[in-house]
């Protein structure tokens, strides 16, 4: 009964994410609504993977990341570190168990950490930063959470190229409007006060990665070089 009411709200939060998105959940309830959503995405994942790789399999090996070109490097091309995955662990485990790890690692691992990460950094800014935030951090995480079902839900689609590039940009612009009124619900805040502590999210975490790749490339070049003195 839990399970089948977690899916119902997940999957209602993506078309009425104003009023779905409201369920007072704390961490545990927000990953239940999010692994309960992820069992259809799950099972579709491994029909399309093993579908798309018995197809294409013997070709894609020779795929080279995001600079590959054709319908087998689809993955490659559109999600280079998910067709990386599958192309360097396919050899040795075979490509059953490689698109079956992939879709444990890409739909059942990496997103949670990803959701707890994002959240603390909104959490941090939001509350302690620009003090919008009216509630803990549970809250945010849920937010952040259901921002994220619609990659989850869409997930399975990349393994057909046509779609690769249109399936990432809507679920960029879908899975920001679900975040942005998904955490102004559950902080108690306007919808526009979650869009400001989002961008000013962004905007820090893009001025970090500047100063950190900026600081890396300057140490790098003033690094002495050592080698061959020539005469």
């Amino acid at each position: 009964m839990g399970i089948s009411r977690d899916m119902k709200n997940g999957f209602g939060s993506l078309i009425h994410p104003g009023s779905e998105t409201s369920r007072n959940l704390d961490v545990i309830g927000a990953l239940k609504v999010y692994y309960s959503v992820a069992i259809i995405p799950f099972i579709l994942f491994l029909i399309v993977g093993m579908v798309w790789f018995g197809a294409y399999g013997p070709t894609f090996y020779n795929c080279s990341g995001a600079s590959a070109s054709g319908i087998a490097c689809g993955p490659a091309r559109y999600f280079s570190v998910f067709g990386n995955f599958v192309r360097h662990i396919a050899p040795v485990t075979g490509g059953v168990a490689a698109v079956i790890l992939a879709d444990i690692v890409f739909l059942l691992v990496v997103p949670p950490i990803g959701i707890f990460v994002d959240s603390l950094i909104y959490q941090l800014i939001g509350k302690n930063f620009l003090r919008e935030f009216k509630k803990d951090w549970s809250k945010t995480f849920t937010g952040v959470m259901y921002g994220a079902l619609p990659a989850l839900s869409l997930y399975w689609l990349l393994f057909i190229p046509v779609f690769g590039y249109v399936v990432l940009a809507i679920v960029a612009i879908w899975g920001f409007l679900n975040a942005t009124i998904a955490i102004a619900n559950q902080q108690k805040i306007t919808r526009l006060q979650s869009f400001g502590v989002y961008l000013v999210t962004l905007f820090i975490i893009l001025l970090i990665t500047l100063v950190v790749g900026s600081a890396a490339i300057s140490s790098l070049a003033s690094a002495p070089v050592y080698g061959p003195v020539l005469p």
